[in-house]
């Protein structure tokens, strides 16, 4: 490992988040009303993605409030600037106040969050009864 600490993880697992949702959401638009299977399929793939990195952000100690006004915020922010790039959506005076405010907000609750050292340790262990296989996907059999 290059020395990353819990911190650095979560908001690297964050940025998966945000791309992820991003691309998905632009995809929507080439699914043509969800009736192109093999772009629905990419976009459902991507979206799973998205939530499983956000979750994974969230585990390694970002704040939930701060990590889903990031994941959303950030997220709304570029496709409002990608729909003007790439699908020729207007891009008019308010929605780039709207997209400097969120920017701005955005900015504010990461200022605002705990510190990771102030935050109460999280409690490891997990009951026996939740217990996951080795492959974490599927609750062990009793």
């Amino acid at each position: 490992m290059i020395g990353l600490t819990r911190p650095m993880v979560g908001w690297l697992w964050m940025a998966g988040a945000i791309l992820t949702e991003i691309v998905a959401t632009a995809a929507l638009t080439y699914s043509q009303g969800l009736t192109r299977v093999p772009v629905v399929a990419v976009t459902a793939v991507l979206y799973v993605a998205s939530y499983v990195c956000l979750a994974r952000a969230l585990y390694a100690g970002v704040e939930v409030s701060v990590g889903y006004a990031v994941w959303s915020g950030v997220g709304t922010a570029a496709l409002a600037v990608i729909g003007a790039a790439l699908f020729g959506e207007s891009l008019t005076v308010s929605r780039i106040a709207a997209i400097v405010l969120i920017i701005c907000g955005v900015v504010l609750l990461q200022l605002t969050a705990t510190p990771a050292s102030a935050q109460p340790a999280r409690i490891e262990s997990t009951p026996p009864s939740a217990a996951l296989t080795a492959d974490g996907l599927l609750p062990r059999s009793p």
